[in-house]
Order: structure tokens, then sequence, then C-alpha cells
């Protein structure tokens, strides 16, 4: 009875600290601002009339969409949402492998004390749904049986996985072909074939719709043109932030892995091993800005192998009293905000990396509940002063110097073009999420990191980033951030998008604008676009990218 309160407890805890620290992030509003496009008609795309895929997790898009639809609203949703998903991943963990009574109290407590996996559980983005899934792949893994439903919906599982996010296959993979190493029935494939039906489906669509197989965000974060080297110094990095700011989260992981790639079993090694190489894969594309966030689903793992596994009573209370302990210490307790000093950017550490969850109180349940007013009021009010007040910008003089070509003669003087025809209303900024969404259908809104944009995206980064020197001088000596790889507008690009008629200056650019804006705002099932589509996934038209970048540095391409 004694144990089965501490259970109670740990859960408790657990869902109170979730509950505490429930927000929704600037990035998720990046999604939301496609969703709602989508609900009214205009398609999931960051911009009106131009097809992006603007989200790297097409399952929690199309979750939120329909959540949409009943609730009319996001902020709420999201969180409640967040923390649905996250109950239910552990009552289905709880029934279907039935572990020891201390190793789950042990395991609870640790998640606890997870700020990474307390902070995640809602915030707007797919990690809640990632681990729900994981959990539902996992328990097939280990108790689907053998008739061909079962290996149907393990592969539909794990189709739902790379859903919430492509990336996660370095996770899955060494699962995925043990299972089908294990399981050398003649309808295997068959049954692989039907569960990844949703999966094949969607890229399907995605290379039908937006024209490519990877999501626009990817191409802005995977692009940047920063060297291999620098990416695993960076993420090294990420992994040294997380011991430093939540060492719980890397510990645990690390704990769950080794103790599974001892195991007799190949299942649980196979398991451990895709923890293994997805924290390889964080480390070489660099980690992330947000401190924790790419942790959480190898952490979910090693906590369903410990669960798989059990620990020795005496040990699982051990851990359990340590994790508990944690909760009551100011600096570990994720019921304690953090104080990082006075500055806007004092929770973003000397390499670009935030506690993106103190970086966000104000976007934070308690703080919209206490002040009955809309997420982020700050941002929907500058968002209707941009609109009332365009072409006019605060902040454009600093654009100017930061990002914006100087032969670009931007902004106009007035809304309407020398022809009498008015302007599309664009607007440049960095951190477009809050704004972006509040900005609205009727703005055209430049990412100059390139996530919604399709030809920023597909251009080097800025090294030296002028951003950072102008805005979060700290950080002016690193070169780059992680997650924020500011472009250069090339001249001509704003008028091209503000009038509708390609005007940027560089001939070869113009030449490659000219083929991708067919791909992004042609006729969809146009032969010419379809042909164009191909073209691009054969990379037949990277000479004229090639062309711009050698003018630019002053060299002949080769």
């Amino acid at each position: 009875m004694v144990r089965r309160l501490v259970l109670v407890a740990c859960l408790g805890l657990l869902f109170g600290a979730i509950t505490w620290k429930a927000w929704v992030t600037d990035d998720a509003y990046i999604t939301f601002r496609a969703v709602e496009n989508l609900v009214q008609g205009r398609g999931p795309n960051w911009n009106v009339g131009e097809r992006v895929q603007v989200f790297t997790h097409p399952l929690w898009m199309l979750l939120m969409a329909g959540v949409r639809q009943f609730a009319n609203e996001y902020f709420y949703s999201s969180i409640v949402l967040g923390i649905v998903l996250t109950l239910g991943a552990l009552l289905l963990v709880r029934v279907r492998l039935a572990p020891p009574l201390p190793t789950a109290c042990a395991v609870v407590a640790v998640l606890a004390a997870s700020r990474a996996f307390t902070d995640y559980s809602t915030s707007g983005l797919e990690n809640a749904l990632t681990h729900f899934c994981l959990a539902g792949l996992f328990i097939l893994d280990f108790q689907g049986g053998r008739r061909f439903v079962h290996h149907c919906l393990f592969f539909l599982a794990a189709s739902a996985c790379l859903l919430c996010r492509m990336d996660t296959i370095f996770l899955l993979l060494p699962v995925l072909v043990l299972h089908l190493v294990r399981h050398r029935h003649p309808r295997l494939l068959g049954a692989a074939a039907l569960g990844f039906l949703p999966l094949l489906g969607w890229e399907a669509f995605s290379v039908l719709y937006y024209g490519f197989f990877l999501p626009n965000s990817a191409s802005a974060k995977l692009n940047s043109g920063v060297g291999t080297a620098s990416l695993v110094a960076q993420g090294l990095r990420y992994l040294s932030n997380s011991l430093r700011w939540d060492f719980v989260t890397l510990v645990a992981t690390l704990a769950g892995t080794g103790l599974a790639l001892r195991s007799g079993d190949s299942r649980i090694r196979a398991w451990g091993i895709g923890v293994f190489l997805s924290l390889l894969y964080v480390v070489r594309v660099g980690g992330d800005f947000m401190s924790g966030r790419f942790l959480t689903a190898p952490l979910w793992v090693a906590a369903l192998l410990l669960l798989r596994l059990g620990l020795q009573p005496r040990a699982a209370w051990v851990v359990t009293a340590a994790s508990l302990l944690l909760l009551f210490i100011p600096y570990f307790s994720p019921f304690a905000e953090r104080q990082y000093g006075r500055e806007w950017y004092a929770a973003i550490d000397a390499h670009g990396i935030a506690d993106e969850r103190t970086y966000y109180d104000e976007a934070s349940l308690r703080r919209i509940l206490a002040q009955h007013g809309p997420p982020r009021a700050d941002m929907r009010k500058h968002a209707k002063a941009l609109t009332s007040a365009w072409p006019e910008d605060p902040l454009m003089d600093s654009l100017r110097v930061w990002v914006l070509d100087p032969r670009e003669d931007w902004p106009p003087r007035s809304r309407r073009q020398p022809s009498g025809a008015e302007y599309k209303r664009v607007v440049l900024r960095g951190a477009v999420g809050y704004v972006g969404f509040y900005l609205g259908a009727d703005t055209h809104v430049i990412d100059y990191h390139g996530i919604g944009d399709p030809l920023l995206a597909r251009l080097p980064a800025l090294v030296p980033d002028p951003v950072l020197a102008g805005l979060i001088p700290p950080l002016a000596g690193l070169g780059w951030r992680i997650g924020h790889f500011t472009r250069a507008i090339p001249a001509g690009y704003v008028q091209t998008l503000a009038t509708g008629r390609n005007q940027i200056q560089d001939l070869s650019l113009r030449a490659y604008y000219d083929k991708l804006s067919l791909v992004t705002r042609g006729p969809l099932l146009d032969r010419e676009r379809l042909r164009t589509i191909w073209h691009f996934q054969r990379g037949e038209y990277d000479h004229l990218l090639r062309g711009y970048l050698g003018s630019r540095a002053g060299k002949t391409p080769k």
C-alpha cells in the first residue's frame, strides 16, 4: 500500500510539474500559422499563395488542425493535448508493460526531475505525440505477436513516429531491421507496405503539393553551409549544456542505454543502439537552440528500456529518493524559475543554446491566466502596429544593415506601385512565430532565417552573422547560432514578393527563382511544373545557385 502511494505521489509530482510549467513556444506558432491557413482553405502553407512546408511534424500539424476545428484556438488546446498525450503514454506503458512497482516509481521520479521532459511535454511542439507513438511501437515490438495484423500495427506505429519527426528514423532503424530479420514471414513485406502507407502517402503529397520530400525548415537548417566539424563541436556543446543545466536527462538516457546494450535480449539491444544512434545524429547536426528538446525522445526510450529490464528494488528506491530530492533544490527543481540575469537574452548560454521555457515564461499558462489576455499580447500589439503603419517599420534601419542588399529599394514610400497597383504587404523578421501568426494571412512574412522561405532556405548562411552582433552582443563572436542561420536577402527579392514580378537582379538567381516559383506557386498539376519538380530532385538547377554564389564571392563557380 505504501509503495502504491509513493507511485501515486511520483505521478502527481510529474503532472504537477508539467502543468506548472505549461507553455507554448514561439516556434509552435510557425506551425499554427500553417494550420490556420489550412483550416481557412488556403492550404497548409506559411504564406498564402506559396506552397511551402514550414513544419517538420506533419502528424502533429494534422492533429492540431483537427483540434482547431473544435476548439477554435491553439494555446490552451496544444497544452491540454500535450498533457493528455503524456498521461496516455504513461498509462499505456503501465497497463501493457506492468513494470515492477519500485522500477515504475524510479522511472516516473526521473521523468519528473528531467527539465527537458517536463518542459516539452507541453510547448506546442510534437514531443508529447512522439513519446506516445514511441510507447505504442515499443509495446508492439515486445507484445505484438506473430499475426499479420500485429506486424501491420507495428509498422503503422513506426510510420506514426516518423510522421512526428522524420529524423526519428535514427532511433528506429535498428529496431525495424531486427524486426524484419527476426520475422522472416513471406507476408512481412506486405505488412510493412501497409503499415507505412500513411508515411508514403504524406511523402507523395509533399512532393506533389510542395515539390520536395523534405520540409523547407529542414533545408533551412541543414543547408547552412557551416562545416561538419563545426556542427559536431556545437553538438557536443549541446550535450554539455544538458549536463550543466539538466544533468538528469542525459545521465538517465545513458544509464538506460548502457543497461540495454548489456542485455541478452536482441530487441532490447536494438532499442539501445537506436538511442545511441539518435544521440550521434543530434551531435552531427549541431544539436538545437532549445536546451534539451532533442533529448526527450532518447530519454523516453531509455525510460521504457528501464521499465522493461527492471531495476533491483534497493537501487530503484535510491533512484526514486534522489530524483524526488532534486525537486526541492531550487536550481534543479522544475517548480522553481531560474534567474539568469536582467537582459532579455540572459537565458541563452555562450554557445547560443537557450533555456527556452524560461526565455518564454511570458507565454506560460500561469502568466496568461493571470493576465486574462491573449498569449503574447505584446506580439499581437506589435503585429497590429506593423499592419497599420506599413510600409513603415521601426526595425527597417537595422534590417537594412543586417540582411538587406544595399541595392534593395525597400520599404516603398507608399502602399502603391508606380503603376497604381497596391504592393503586397511584406514584413521582414527573424523570430516569426507569434508575430507571424498575429500578422495574419494578408501579410507576406519573410523569415530571414529561411524557415518559411523557399529561396532563402537554399542559400548558405551569413557567417559571421550580423544579427547576432546587433541583437545579442555576447554571441557576436560565435559567427552563427544553431537553428538561426541568417540569410542575406538578394537584391530585388523583396520587390519580387511585393509586386509578383521577378525583379531579382542577379541573372542566375533570377532564373533559379523562376523555376522555384513555378514549383511553389504554379498550377498544381501543370505538366511543366511536374517536370520542374523532377529536375529539382535531380539537382539540374544547382548550377544557377552556384553561379549566384560565385558572383557574390567574386569567383567563377566551378
